[in-house]
């Protein structure tokens, strides 16, 4: 039943939601999927600012591919993202950043960044800056600015930093 209250009030909206928060719900994995299902079914709403809490997004294995899919549709209009009480795998990591390629609305991602090894920075960093060429390079990510609550990555804090600075990404890769 509160699925389909909140499916019937959306269904009935034409522009983006400013703010959706999903942090006090205690939903079903299904009505999770079934929230963002509609997202992608209809992206004119998709929301600008999105508060989730870990449990609001799946469990075990798979618990990011809902997150996953919403930053990898291209009509996501999603600029600022905050998924509390969730430590990401490293694999989970690399799937969010492999989201993020082609993502260019998202601004800021709060989630917790303490316990990654290596090659989930690794791929952090390739995801902001990959320097193998020049193409490569103006094809980074150039739009998120913030990640995480706390950065030890000096890199990655500083790509960080020029993507706020400058938002033109011809400027970032010159």
């Amino acid at each position: 039943p509160l699925l389909r209250r909140i499916m019937t009030g959306l269904a009935n909206r034409s522009s983006p939601l400013e703010n959706l928060s999903m942090s006090h719900c205690e939903f079903e994995d299904h009505c999770v999927e079934g929230i963002f299902s509609f997202f992608k079914d209809k992206p004119e709403i998709l929301p600008r600012k999105l508060t989730l809490v870990s449990h609001c997004i799946g469990h075990d294995d798979n618990r990011c591919s809902i997150m996953t899919r919403l930053l990898m549709c291209q009509a996501c209009s999603l600029e600022d993202l905050t998924i509390s009480d969730l430590v990401p795998s490293d694999d989970e990591m690399v799937d969010i950043a492999t989201a993020l390629e082609r993502n260019t609305t998202l601004k800021r991602l709060m989630i917790d960044l303490t316990n990654l090894n290596m090659r989930a920075y690794d791929r952090i960093r390739l995801l902001l800056c990959d320097t193998k060429n020049i193409i490569a390079t103006y094809n980074s990510n150039h739009t998120l600015g913030v990640l995480g609550y706390e950065m030890r990555d000096s890199k990655i804090s500083s790509y960080l930093k020029l993507n706020k600075k400058y938002s033109d990404k011809r400027l970032v890769a010159a």
